[in-house]
């Protein structure tokens, strides 16, 4: 699912939180011959708003008043479900936010591209944890002085 979506790695946790979400309401327990959303709510689940993770979407804008000729939404993918309310996770290419939101338009057909996500060359990720790495100042203090230190507060 996670490398299908060919979203950077910051995702994993929506990736595993909607893989989880899907779980629950699509596999059947051999021995109930049920969902876990139904064992645990008494219901069958609603399934028909299942769409696929990180697929394109067209987030539309409803807060703000918009003259004719302005943006109506903005690009953005499916990165999972609402866990308070009926409103989608949506990652905001334009603001570079997650935001929930129930105004989706989901473009299914729209192939997904390799490195069409944000930041998504691992290279760039790399050199980012470099620079923070190289920035921070190390001092080696050998084994022994640790030793001491739990000896000392041991007593």
């Amino acid at each position: 699912m996670f490398a299908d979506a060919k979203l950077p790695v910051t995702f994993w946790a929506e990736a595993v939180n909607t893989a989880c979400y899907v779980q629950n309401r699509i596999l059947v327990n051999k021995s109930h011959n049920k969902t876990p959303y139904e064992l645990f709510n008494g219901r069958s689940p609603t399934i028909g708003f299942i769409k696929p993770f990180g697929c394109h979407v067209m987030i539309f804008n409803t807060l703000e008043h918009l003259g004719k000729f302005e943006v109506k939404g903005d690009k953005g993918y499916f990165i999972g479900y609402s866990i308070s309310s009926k409103a989608f996770r949506v990652f905001n290419k334009r603001t570079k936010r997650v935001e929930e939101n129930l105004h989706v338009e989901f473009l299914e057909n729209k192939a997904i591209e390799q490195g069409a996500g944000p930041n998504c060359t691992k290279d760039a990720a790399r050199q980012e944890v470099k620079k923070d790495v190289s920035s921070l100042r190390y001092i080696a203090l050998p084994n022994w002085i640790h030793e001491v230190h739990m000896e000392s507060s041991l007593s």
